[in-house]
């Protein structure tokens, strides 16, 4: 495939992972900035002969996270994870064994004590935040992932933190800046985010106490996207707290390696769930993944006769995995710390 000018080099390996059937996302008709968002992160690529945008560097997000996993999550017993193999003998993804609600909601609680006694420099109007991230995800194009092969990718990027909406990137070596766009990450429609939990929600377009997999997926976008301020990150995590089905699991690793917390929702048909990774020690995003839980009968396309593909997703598969390995606010891009 030949690459549009546009393009972010990782633009096609985000699209491999964008797939997603609208009766996944139907639901939402009533909150229209939720609803934005997502129709922002599922829209499928233009054409290749469709004529080129507006020059704007993009750095694009998954949309499998926000679109796919539900709400009501199976409480079990201790945090632990459990590695399984596939009918060849090849390990799968850890099946997250899930804890309690009142386990997550003790672990959140201590992510926003410590959010709120985390050092904070306000960054400058022309300082940058740099990012860089890994994502592993299938490597070829599809909906729901029935296996492998995966293909993992890292990513850097510069964003101003001004609002001005201006990117930098690494392309063929060489630094590129973005002209400065009215178009900001997805998270920012959301801005100013309130330091109350339940006015957060009410603003994503979530109730308090309810089940609510597309809020749980933005407080994780919003989480990912930027690194706020004490109260603000605090009130995220509170705010996952209300909502109905969130629970934890311990004993995982994330995409590099590294130890970590899960926080996750589990659908409501129950085979799919939606997990962000903490640092055990210190609370932060370190990362998210969607992965199966139990084994499930997928539907695909219809086909020239008419009937419709059908495949078995194991419980265990990994639908994809982000890990963000390195985030701090510096003075130009190309600065790393």
């Amino acid at each position: 495939m030949t690459s549009r000018p546009t393009d972010h080099p990782t633009d096609d390996l985000v699209r491999t992972l964008a797939r997603v059937r609208d009766d996944a996302v139907t639901g939402y008709a009533d909150r229209p900035a939720a609803r934005a968002l997502l129709d922002e992160i599922t829209a499928t690529p233009p054409a290749e002969d469709a004529p080129a945008a507006p020059a704007r560097r993009r750095f694009p997000r998954l949309a499998v996270r926000l679109a796919a996993v539900g709400a009501l999550a199976a409480a079990a017993t201790a945090g632990v994870s459990v590695v399984v193999t596939d009918d060849q003998g090849r390990p799968r993804a850890p099946i997250p064994v899930v804890g309690s609600v009142a386990h997550a909601s003790e672990i959140l609680d201590s992510a926003a004590a410590a959010a709120k006694a985390r050092p904070y420099t306000a960054p400058e109007a022309e300082q940058w935040l740099y990012t860089k991230v890994r994502m592993k995800g299938a490597a070829e194009p599809s909906g729901a992932v029935t296996g492998g092969p995966y293909v993992t990718k890292s990513w850097e990027y510069w964003r101003r933190v001004d609002g001005k909406h201006q990117y930098a990137a690494y392309e063929n070596g060489k630094l590129n800046e973005s002209p400065v766009s009215e178009k900001g990450p997805r998270a920012s429609r959301f801005d100013p985010l309130p330091t109350d939990p339940d006015e957060l929600l009410r603003k994503i377009g979530a109730r308090p106490g309810e089940p609510d997999d597309l809020a749980f997926g933005t407080l994780v976008t919003i989480l990912a996207e930027n690194l706020h301020p004490p109260k603000i990150e605090a009130a995220v995590f509170q705010a996952m707290k209300r909502i109905s089905g969130v629970t934890a699991a311990e004993g995982t690793v994330d995409a590099a390696g590294r130890p970590a917390i899960t926080l996750g929702l589990t659908q409501k048909e129950g085979w799919v769930r939606q997990e962000v990774m903490l640092d055990p020690e210190t609370y932060r995003y370190r990362g998210e993944r969607v992965i199966t839980v139990a084994d499930h009968v997928h539907e695909g396309d219809e086909g020239d006769d008419g009937d419709k593909s059908r495949s078995v997703i194991k419980s265990g598969t990994l639908q994809y995995e982000q890990v963000r390995v390195a985030a701090a606010i510096v003075d130009e891009p190309g600065e790393r710390s």
